[in-house]
């Protein structure tokens, strides 16, 4: 695959990624979990701060911190397999002439 090729398809999933966070981000029901977390979060850190030394806030944050990379992965390596998987059947349609 050339490289002009390589950096379409890098555009592509990029701009479908920016549609798909504009809708995410003007979702009401996505807003009010984001709203709730941050509220949420200000008390957590609180009763954090109350109940444990710096050593052990600093572990569970690092802890949450690190479930959040994780899932990041997860959720990315799972759009990637889908978009894998449209371009494989829409090269597959391309190459057997089929026309839609």
């Amino acid at each position: 695959m050339s490289k002009e090729s390589i950096q379409a398809i890098k555009n592509f999933i990029s701009s479908r990624q920016e549609i798909a966070f504009k809708r995410v981000f003007n979702n009401k029901d996505y807003t009010a979990v984001v709203d709730a977390l941050e509220t949420d979060d200000d008390k957590m850190r609180e009763i954090l701060n109350k109940t444990l030394t710096m050593n052990d806030r600093t572990f569970v944050l690092r802890h949450f911190e690190k479930d959040g990379h994780r899932r990041h992965y997860e959720y990315n390596e799972v759009y990637f397999q889908g978009l894998r998987d449209a371009l494989g059947v829409f090269m597959f349609l391309l190459d057997e002439n089929v026309t839609l």
